[in-house]
């Protein structure tokens, strides 16, 4: 199954460094790193360069490669050579290479090996940071990126991104290469990461610059869904905790499938009966919280919030998610096209809108608009905020945030049926009311919201009025 990368490039990107990357990746013992090896120790003279460089298409194959790994070198190859010759404005077989070239192009080759080795079939590049370099034009000296960089990129669809340091930090081969590829520029909803791998470098002035590729699987159908178990295991929470503690923790267990320990003679006797919250331990005379599906059990240890959070496997009740935040600052709007255009981005699809009172230069009153989307829809909700205001710059970013597990149902309640969203916690199941099937009941009978919000929450719960439990 083919997997994805991940490259993370704050500090630039060149075929060099890719190739150190992948290699990180690679399991000892395989034959391409020694292929690999070969490639890099390789060297010509200057006559046996600019032939090898200007024939390199028909001579391919005298390298051996792996077929796929020929095929992504050759579309590399082809997209660097038209890059160069455009932009010297000469026609490809006029070109003079120089020795940094035939580096570059090695490590285009070897990228290639590691790239196919790994079976990556899509590279998630969100944004390169690239330096300027001073350049000469007819108007002078002007600091721009790397012109063939630039070339490279111009279709891509990747973002570039201004670093304030000098020269240039993303090489002409390395736009090649993932120009060569499929690329994606946001992370995948459910994925699993399997490792990772370090490339060090140099920028054109010599500063070093270190890349990180992560190597990732994008989950099945089944491995989406919540396990049945929240539990992590024990070796996974060993490797958390100090070498001089003990490992504690606090796991959870189905109230249901639970076999209650007790003494005769007490409701603990009946298999498969639920303990109610509150109810003391016979054994340890702790007491047991008791949730809708989940219970929360101590075998002994003592152990903190603090220490519980810092242990526990976030994940285990979480999924990892993308959104886009945008912002803009408005200070000559109306509150009726605020109004609007909020109820315009939420129409469209937005996850969330909100206004937030500032103050601008020369002390104008304004208001700070975020908008929460998908990542898909920012272009989308861009085109919205320009059109229904006086916004002419949009500021936005791609976010990771941990989202817990929901599920929807519907509950029966002396009210009727009622809209209900399970929320999966640390301590078990969390059940929470959805406000629009509770406002139209207020709507309809004429009740306070909060009235009918709190009656229901406590008859779903299993409490009177005061609070205290039903039989």
């Amino acid at each position: 199954m083919k997997q994805s990368i991940y490259i993370e490039c704050y500090e630039g990107l060149s075929a060099r460094m890719l190739t150190e990357a992948l290699l990180d990746l690679m399991p000892e013992g395989k034959a391409a790193r020694k292929l690999v090896a070969g490639l890099r120790k390789l060297s010509c003279s200057e006559a046996a360069r600019q032939e090898m460089l200007h024939n390199m298409q028909e001579r391919i194959h005298e390298f051996a490669l792996p077929v796929d790994a020929e095929r992504l070198f050759a579309r590399a190859y082809g997209i660097w050579l038209n890059a160069k010759a455009t932009v010297e404005h000469v026609e490809p077989e006029e070109l003079r290479f120089s020795k940094r070239d035939f580096d570059g192009v090695i490590a285009m080759m070897t990228t290639a090996i590691g790239m196919e080795q790994l079976q990556i079939g899509e590279v998630i590049c969100p944004v390169l940071y690239e330096g300027f370099e001073c350049i000469t034009t007819q108007d002078g000296k002007k600091q721009v990126p790397l012109p063939e960089t630039l070339y490279i990129l111009m279709d891509t669809g990747i973002a570039l991104q201004r670093m304030e340091r000098d020269g240039a930090w993303v090489t002409p081969e390395a736009a090649a290469l993932l120009a060569a590829c499929k690329i994606v520029r946001h992370l995948p909803k459910q994925y699993q990461m399997i490792s990772q791998g370090v490339g060090n470098g140099v920028s054109s002035e010599g500063e070093p610059a270190r890349l990180r590729v992560v190597l990732l699987r994008r989950n099945s159908v089944a491995r989406q869904m919540r396990p049945e178990v929240l539990t992590p295991k024990r070796a996974e929470l060993e490797l958390l905790t100090p070498d001089s503690a003990e490992p504690k923790f606090i796991p959870l267990k189905s109230v249901e499938k639970e076999e209650q320990r007790s003494e005769p003679g007490s409701d603990q006797n009946v298999p498969g009966k639920a303990v109610k919250s509150g109810q003391p331990d016979h054994e340890t005379g702790q007491v047991k919280t008791v949730s809708e599906e989940f219970a929360v059990y101590s075998e002994g240890a003592v152990c903190t919030d603090a220490d519980r959070y810092r242990r526990m496997d976030v994940s285990a009740w979480t999924s990892a998610d993308e959104i886009c935040k945008l912002e803009c600052n408005l200070d000559d709007c109306s509150g009726e096209v605020l109004g609007y255009t909020m109820e315009r981005l939420m129409r469209e699809g937005a996850r969330d809108v909100s206004y937030m009172p500032i103050y601008m230069k020369k002390n104008r009153p304004a208001y700070l608009l975020t908008v929460l989307c998908h990542p898909d829809d920012r272009e989308r909700m861009e085109q919205i905020i320009f059109a229904e205001t006086t916004a002419i710059g949009i500021r936005h970013a791609i976010m990771q945030r941990s989202i817990l597990h929901r599920e929807t149902d519907q509950k029966k309640s002396s009210f009727g049926k009622v809209a209900v969203k399970r929320l999966q916690k640390e301590q078990g199941k969390v059940l929470t009311l959805e406000y629009d099937s509770v406002a139209a009941i207020a709507r309809s009978t004429g009740l306070p919201f909060r009235d009918v919000y709190r009656s229901i929450e406590l008859e779903l719960s299993g409490k009177n009025e005061k609070g205290e439990e039903t039989t």
